[in-house]
């Protein structure tokens, strides 16, 4: 847009220059960039201040109506940002798009307008601060419409037209004229011999005219005033006329028992079809009505909520009944009420319904009718009805409805009924005053009264907010109760109320008459003000920026207020928008730091001190502008982002160093001098951890020797104390050091690496070595220390012996058997036994420590750990080579070869399951020679009795058959067979052989699997198998999927319980066709089918079940009912196959592919993709029937 360069600057010296020439639009935000350099060199950009040309003045509460209109004028509020001037216009809604900011010049003028301000130059605004109230008056406004007003307002400089212009307010206007109280109603039942309809109303204005039409049924349009002035589709019309208190239609040609309506328009006297339209509903009499009303029922004195009067006067004698039900309720409906049915209100003396004794009505007599009980509500409109019955003499000459229905009836028209309000407003309520502490409403009752004051959420509940939430107040954000109001203009207030300026609220106001009882007198009036604003007490007149470079401890910011007031300025941690209005920003715990300013108009700079901050890292900035009251309706910034320049928060004078390390203590102590309080961390690794030895590592220390984490230092020199520190003598380690400002970031300062080692206490003359050949409960062994001090001996697994520390052998659980700490003397050999319990054959490692402090109850583990002695107890007897199977075993016998290396010895022999069978997985044993050397334990997981197993049995140094017999066996299952053989001494230390595992055969199983021979119907499938041998097979069909695993049982798939259908038959050496029908399958369902073979003896020792999967094709053309068989010996140029197809007639496509080779759908077969051999080794489109059909491949 513009730009400025060349700017000399000096080094440390504030410097201000101008851009100019720009050509900047109002209200649009830009993006201004400093860039320096010195000398040439690579500079430094700035970050992007936000500038913002803005409007001369505008508003910080947008312009709302506070009070009226009438058609005389109105006047609406605002509050502005400065002090200016002020214009504003009403125009009719379909000019206001001529009103925008080019034409401001026009709108100052007038041109155009409904009406202007009072003040036709202009409203001139000297303080800002508060609403502000334009006045409208002697408009002479066209009613019952809605016109557009538009509010303009600048700064000083008069005529610059930069201002700021409104969004239209709407502006709705009632009738010029309405009908008061009641709707107009009928005033006399219209009969077809009169030939005429009579209209009562009452009038709001007597000025003024009236037109009325009568038409059979209802307007084919809506009544507008034009159609009532102008229709010619009537029965009967007047107009214009005098507005009086009725209307009398003539020459209407009424028929019997017909449905009219009236349409009545009246407005004042300027003929501008703005008043108002009311319709009455019309029904005459049938023939056989012997009275009717002279005068059709009217409220008679003033309703309340207990009850009414209506008065009457019929046209003959008879008796009437009465009803009160809700606002639109239909004469049917109402009929049925008035005999007892349901809609009606109040008790049955609220009018008379049946069956109470109706009222007796007199001829041509003005008579009462009283409504008692009825329990109404003030300011709801209710209908009540009559029905009028004729006369008709009972025997003893009563004039009585015996039985109902009475005779030769009618019922009214609808008569509505209001009850009052205790107490309305004869002044509404206006806005006085508002701020974010709370609003100040002007009113005035009809009677001296209580009211209640609520403020409530306008986006929530502000628009649902009925009488009885107006007056218990329960949800409201803010509200005051009980409050006197006068005849009189006055004001009530609510204070304390933590308002939000920009927000909309809707103010309730609720009256009652006083002297009520505390649930109210069950009829107040309520007014809700909504969209009300909130006035800002003080705005930014720029966005809030930061200024220079913010440093660790100090935050600079500029702002721009509109008024005199205060300000609050907070540092967060950066991130999403931690503050969404006033009240969190108050609220908010985790403030780094904070300051609060007072504020003039205009530019100024607000300082932030004593921060804490960390280099490098981000933060949020807010500020928060108020009035001098320090309400909540101020201004809050955006959020600004401020990155501290680069730099240490603290630095080490001097550097850490040792000043002590104990390994009997297990402790370091580290002292260093820091610049300036904070906090610091300090951790111990091995040397070999030292690679990724950083700042992450010492402050969250993984797998140290010892640490400390974030304990506070001050200033100067202080010392830190590593506690549980496990030293060991002859191992390297490392200590860091890292130090920050009480903010404890990112940019502290980290030591340079510490070494740390201890000398060995202690040493080896002579390292251990065996005395004698390990036996399983002896191990012995001697040593020569170099000096006086403590020993340590223990036995381990090779796992557990590599690269174990001293800390680890000594105080660890990993030891199979271990010395007490043996007492050792400089020079002198030790022997040491240890009492182990160790298994033959099986490799450990003895270890042994010695070290020159301690005091034998606890290890200081300074000393030395011993090269490794490898110690193995050989076993008492084994195998020359592993046992095997000696011929294929049954279900009854197994036949094993051994040859036990011993001259003589011991052996035992047992058999367990293995592996699952054709009846379901099972559970295979852990074998421990306790199994087989303990009958006991035997007995419960061996197979077979004492025939199928050896125990104890003398064995010599010879090749050994073993014959297992009555093992009882299950065909198809995996078992395993195993041998122990020990010497003679009954010690347990022999061998246990490999296992010898093998399986034996099912009682039968399949030659060729099942495999589907056609396509899946609805009605089942046709599938082929082969069994081995004679015995017995089951095939069903199921819901669901092969890998659901549900029928990989004998038992599953002999269980018929969840089956669709079924095949059991029994099976020779010959392939079994089978056809299951009568399934009715779902399409595109799954579905499996199981085959089952077995012996005929029914021993579910069958081989585990096939399963295939199904699935009927939804909806197909064709299928096979004999899939492609091939029918002779292929050979390279071709081969032939046969099938079968279901449809009388269709089309064949076929090709071969190699063998693995894939199919995706239908047309890549018809494409032939991936075939091979020439055209005649493919085929399409050929033509087919429902006969088996071969078809020869050649030219493959």
């Amino acid at each position: 847009q513009c730009v400025v360069r060349g700017v000399a600057f000096m080094h440390n010296v504030a410097k201000e220059s101008a851009v100019s020439g720009c050509s900047l639009e109002r209200g649009v935000m830009y993006h201004l960039f400093v860039y320096v350099e010195a000398g040439g060199k690579t500079g430094t950009l700035s970050n992007a201040i936000e500038t913002i040309v803005d409007h001369s003045n505008g508003f910080s509460s947008l312009p709302t109506i506070s009070q009226g209109p009438t058609q005389d004028g109105l006047r609406i509020q605002f509050s502005p940002l400065t002090t200016g001037w002020a214009w504003a216009v009403i125009v009719k809604a379909d000019e206001a798009h001529t009103v925008n900011a080019a034409n401001i010049s026009n709108l100052k003028a007038g041109t155009g307008a409904l009406c202007v301000q009072e003040n036709l130059h202009g409203l001139e605004i000297t303080n800002p601060s508060g609403l502000k109230t334009m006045r409208f008056s002697s408009c002479n406004f066209p009613m019952n419409a809605v016109h557009k007003a538009f509010v303009y307002v600048e700064g000083d400089v008069a005529g610059s037209d930069d201002g700021k212009l409104s969004e239209a307010i709407d502006v709705v206007l009632p009738p010029s004229n309405s009908f008061k109280s009641y709707p107009p109603a009928e005033k006399k039942t219209a009969l077809p011999a009169d030939s005429e309809i009579e209209i009562m109303y009452t009038p709001q204005s007597t000025i003024g005219s009236l037109w009325a039409l009568a038409v059979q049924g209802s307007a084919l349009v809506a009544p507008t005033p034009e159609y009532v002035k102008n229709s010619d589709t009537y029965l009967c019309k007047v107009g214009p006329e005098s507005i009086g208190s009725s209307v009398l239609l003539t020459g209407c040609a009424l028929v019997e028992d017909a449905s009219y309506t009236v349409y009545l328009y009246i407005e004042d006297a300027l003929s501008r079809n703005d008043g108002s339209v009311a319709s009455v509903a019309i029904r005459t009499p049938a023939g056989r009505t012997t009275s009717v009303f002279d005068e059709s029922p009217y409220v008679h004195g003033v309703p309340e909520s207990s009850g009414f009067e209506l008065r009457m006067k019929a046209t003959g004698k008879g008796y009437a009944y009465g009803v009160v039900v809700p606002e639109g309720t239909d004469l049917a409906s109402a009929d049925a009420a008035i005999q007892g049915g349901p809609g009606a209100l109040g008790s049955n003396a609220c009018g008379s319904q049946y069956p109470r004794t109706p009222h007796t009505m007199p001829e041509m007599t003005v008579e009462t009718m009283d409504f008692a009980g009825c329990g109404l509500a003030g300011g709801v409109t209710y209908w009540a009805y009559v029905l009028l019955c004729g006369t008709r003499a009972s025997p003893n000459g009563a004039i009585w409805p015996d039985p109902w229905p009475c005779p030769n009836s009618i019922i009214s028209n609808a008569v509505p009924v209001v009850v009052p309000f205790s107490a309305h407003f004869t002044s509404p309520p206006a806005i006085a005053n508002i701020t974010g502490d709370g609003v100040a409403v002007e009113l005035s009752t009809s009677a001296s009264g209580i009211a209640w004051l609520g403020i409530w959420n306008e986006a929530t509940l502000g628009p649902e907010v009925t009488a009885d939430m107006a007056r218990n107040l329960t949800d409201a954000l803010c509200s005051q109760s009980l409050m006197s109001t006068s005849t009189s203009l006055s004001q009530i207030s609510v204070s304390g109320c933590q308002l939000l300026a920009g927000l909309r609220y809707t103010i309730s106001v609720y009256v009652e008459a006083g002297g009520c009882a505390p649930n109210g007198c069950g009829g107040g009036e309520l007014k809700l003000l909504q969209n009300v604003l909130v006035p800002f007490s003080n705005t930014l007149l720029a966005p809030m920026r930061l200024l220079g470079t913010s440093t660790e401890s100090r935050v600079r910011i500029y702002v721009e207020a509109s008024s005199v007031g205060l300000a609050w300025a907070k540092v967060v941690v950066e991130g999403p928008p931690h503050f969404h209005d006033v009240i969190e920003f108050d609220g908010h715990a985790q403030v780094i730091c904070g300051s609060n300013f007072q504020v003039v108009p205009g530019p100024q700079e607000l300082v932030i001190s004593g921060c804490a901050l960390t280099h490098e890292e981000l933060y949020d900035v807010y500020v928060y502008l108020s009035g001098p009251m320090q309400y909540t309706d101020g201004t809050l910034s955006a959020p600004k982002t401020l990155r501290v320049a680069p730099g240490e928060s603290n630095s080490f004078m001097p550097v850490p160093h040792v000043v002590g390390m104990s390994a009997k203590q297990k402790t370091l102590r580290l002292s260093f001098g820091a610049e300036v309080a904070g906090k610091a961390w300090a951790s111990v690794v091995h040397s070999s951890q030292t690679e990724d030895f950083g700042r992450l590592q010492v402050i969250f220390p993984h797998d140290a020797t010892c640490s400390l984490e974030a304990i506070e230092i001050q200033s100067g020199i202080n010392e830190l104390l590593l506690r549980n520190c496990i030293f060991e003598a002859g191992e390297d380690y490392v200590a860091r050091v890292y130090l920050t400002n009480v903010r404890a970031g990112e940019d502290g300062v980290l030591s340079d690496p510490i070494s740390l080692s201890l000398a060995f206490s202690n040493s080896l003359e002579v390292n251990p070595l065996l005395l004698q050949v390990p036996a399983t409960d002896i191990v012995k062994m001697s040593f020569t220390p170099g000096k006086s001090g403590w020993a340590f001996v223990a036995l381990l697994t090779p796992e557990n012996a590599t690269d174990i520390s001293i800390s680890e052998f000594v105080l660890g659980e990993s030891d199979i058997c271990q010395s007490s700490p043996v007492n050792v003397t400089g020079g002198i050999a030790e022997i040491v036994e240890l009492s182990c319990g160790l298994a033959p054959l099986v490799l450990y490692k003895l270890l042994l420590y010695v070290e020159g402090g301690g005091d034998g109850t606890s290890w200081v583990l300074d000393g030395m750990l011993s090269p490794v002695v490898d110690v193995k107890v050989p076993a008492s007897n084994t195998f020359m080579f592993q046992p095997y199977l000696d011929g294929t075993p049954t279900d009854s016998t197994v036949k094993l070869v051994s040859y036990p290396a011993a001259s003589i010895g011991r052996m035992w022999v047992s058999v367990f399951v293995a592996g699952p069978g054709a009846n379901g997985p099972v559970q295979a044993p852990v074998v421990t020679v306790d199994h087989l050397r303990n009958n006991e334990n035997t007995d419960s997981i061996a197979e077979g009795g004492e025939a199928c197993r050896r125990s104890n049995v003398t064995v010599l140094r010879l090749v050994e058959e073993i014959e297992l017999s009555g093992c009882g066996l299950t065909r198809g299952v995996t078992y395993s067979a195993y041998v122990y053989v020990e010497d003679e001494s009954n010690l347990g230390d022999g061998t246990l052989s490999n296992p010898v595992t093998f399986t034996v055969e099912p009682s039968n199983e399949f030659v060729v699997k099942p495999l589907l021979t056609s396509s899946t119907t609805t009605d089942g499938v046709t599938f082929s198998y082969r069994s081995k041998r004679v015995g017995a097979a089951w095939a069903r069909i199921f819901n669901g999927h092969s890998s659901d695993g549900e029928w990989d049982t004998a038992s599953a798939v002999k269980n018929e319980t969840l089956a669709r259908c079924s095949d059991l038959r029994n099976v020779d050496l010959v392939t079994q066709n089978v056809q299951i029908r009568g399934c009715d399958l779902t399409p595109n369902q799954r579905y499996v089918l199981v085959v089952y073979v077995e012996d005929d003896l029914g021993q579910n020792d069958g081989m585990f079940p096939a399963v295939l999967d199904l699935m009927v094709p939804g909806l197909v053309t064709n299928y096979f009912t004999r899939f492609p068989e091939i029918v002779d010996t292929p050979v390279p140029d071709g081969v032939t196959v046969r099938f079968t197809a279901n449809a009388v007639s269709g089309l064949l496509w076929a090709m071969l592919l190699e063998p693995d080779g894939g199919v995706r759908d239908h047309a890549f077969i018809k494409h032939g993709e991936n075939s091979i051999g020439n055209s005649n080794c493919k085929f399409a489109e050929i033509r087919i029937g429902n006969a088996p059909t071969p078809l020869h491949f050649h030219g493959c």
